[in-house]
């Protein structure tokens, strides 16, 4: 079984959108949910550069959209 591709910020961006983000005290980290019930944290060493953001973790247990983050 294969496992699934992990979108790049850039495709979340373009492609389907963000409907929430928010960044911690020292801008290292965004944790940002699409149009879903996915939240994805990434560490961000350069925030203009999507390409160097990596991803930390996915979470998926939440039952509703996601409408709001802190």
């Amino acid at each position: 079984m294969s496992t699934p591709a992990v979108q790049k910020p850039k495709d979340l961006f373009l492609l389907e959108g963000i409907n929430i983000l928010t960044f911690n005290k020292d801008f290292t980290q965004v944790a940002l949910s699409k149009k879903d019930n996915v939240i994805y944290i990434y560490s961000v060493p350069n925030l203009m550069k999507t390409d160097t953001w990596k991803l930390l973790t996915i979470l998926k247990n939440h039952y509703q959209y996601i409408s709001g983050l802190d």
